[in-house]
């Protein structure tokens, strides 16, 4: 059998944004359940790590979750375009 490790992601992806980096990762829970933890890290100039953020979204809360980000998005891009504005 194998052994639980809760630090193990079983997928991962990862999106370079700028000073920015965020990281997705599928886990897996005791119960052999997965669920996906999104990581943003923030570097500083000096390449010094700023700040390290993390949330998790179990599958029950999938649907809702969706469903208000794509809300927020088709606002954002309805409201202001596509367009990176400075």
């Amino acid at each position: 059998m194998v052994k639980f490790d809760p630090t193990k992601s079983v997928l991962e992806r990862c999106l370079q944004a700028g000073s920015r980096t965020y990281y997705f990762d599928v886990k897996q829970t005791k119960a052999n359940d997965y669920f996906l933890s999104i990581s943003e890290r923030k570097k500083d100039v000096e390449g010094k790590l700023l700040k390290k953020q993390k949330i998790f979204i179990y599958k029950e809360h999938f649907e809702g979750f969706t469903e208000i980000l794509n809300e927020l998005i088709r606002y954002i891009i309805d409201e202001k375009g596509k367009e990176v504005l400075r």
